[in-house]
């Protein structure tokens, strides 16, 4: 018996059981190459065991411990689909630990297994993320996808990529091209239908634009004269703008760092950081993992500045916000 497997029909389950009541666990144990506790586990499992088909991998994998959190996350997932966005793994972990703190659930750390057994409880099948092969709403308008035809060639002096979207600016004019996923008015245009093309971004227009940068679902982006921006998705605070009742649709200034000059700025999943001249560095979004460097897991609806020992007499230079992680470099004073 190879003692790498990791699966059990009922017949073999029976078979040890059988044979641990004929000798101990641990000759049954040795005989069939398992471990003790499978040989206790399978005993206490017998009654179930005997009627079950005996090529069934039986009662493989942990139960529902958690059955109303799960049956709230299902209720999540299926309406995200419904709705015609997409979910990730990642998301669905995050959702689920959020709801967990507000259930009280302690012992629940939203972990990669768990996530795998309950997406098999529920038969849920995670494909590519794209909203193209998802199944629209039947209560969804009609809206007609805009067509360039002919149109000259731009000549662009920078990029910026990242989630699902992409901006580019065209050299001479400054003016702003995006493209990509656009649900939550993440790229700065008012309509939210995908852009398969470069596409001239009207709200843009007025500005000179230094760095930009795309989040999931929210994008940042800084002016010529240090103005912070930020558009899209206004969920656990990424937005840096507060408690807001809805998305943002358009290049809207950070309130609370008007005045400051900002020279670069980073969009994670859930995370904003904005870097400004002084050298500080200011964060916002979800805190679950301590992203935020605030000293506990809370959401940062407006910009804090990060702080701490090894920030004392350094002043930042550059810092990018990962999925739940943030990186910073930081040189001397």
């Amino acid at each position: 018996m190879d003692s790498r497997r990791n699966k059990f029909t009922a017949k073999f389950k029976l078979r040890v059981i059988e044979y641990a009541e004929q000798t101990n666990n641990c000759a049954a144990a040795k005989e069939f190459k398992v471990s003790r506790k499978n040989v206790r586990d399978w005993k206490k499992l017998s009654a179930q065991l005997t009627p079950m088909p005996k090529n069934k991998c039986a009662n493989r994998g942990k139960c529902n411990k958690w059955p109303q959190l799960e049956v709230e996350v299902a209720k999540y997932v299926s309406g995200n689909r419904q709705n015609g966005y997409g979910v990730s793994r990642g998301s669905i972990r995050i959702f689920a630990l959020k709801l967990a703190r507000k259930l009280g659930i302690s012992d629940f750390k939203a972990s990669h297994g768990w996530c795998t057994r309950f997406m098999k409880r529920n038969d849920f099948v995670l494909r590519r993320r794209t909203k193209i092969s998802q199944r629209l709403p039947q209560e969804l308008d009609d809206k007609p996808l805009k067509v360039f035809k002919n149109r000259k060639a731009v000549l662009f002096d920078d990029v910026w990529a990242g989630g699902l979207g992409t901006f580019v600016r065209a050299r001479g004019t400054g003016d702003v091209y995006a493209f990509g996923l656009n649900n939550y008015n993440q790229l700065g245009d008012e309509d939210t239908n995908l852009k398969f093309q470069p596409v001239l971004v009207k709200n843009f227009a007025g500005k000179i634009w230094e760095q930009m940068s795309v989040g999931q679902h929210h994008s940042l982006a800084t002016t010529e004269d240090g103005t912070a921006h930020c558009m899209g998705r206004r969920e656990y605070g990424r937005l840096g703008m507060g408690d807001l009742d809805n998305d943002i649709k358009k290049p809207t200034p950070i309130t609370s760092l008007v005045g400051k000059k900002a020279i670069s700025v980073s969009a994670g999943e859930c995370v904003s950081l904005v870097i400004m001249e002084s050298g500080d560095v200011y964060a916002f979004g979800m805190g679950t993992n301590n992203q935020l460097a605030q000293g506990d897991e809370e959401d940062q609806l407006l910009p804090v500045k990060m702080g701490g020992k090894q920030l004392a007499e350094r002043r930042v230079v550059a810092a990018q916000a990962g999925g739940q992680h943030t990186l910073l470099l930081a040189i001397a004073k």
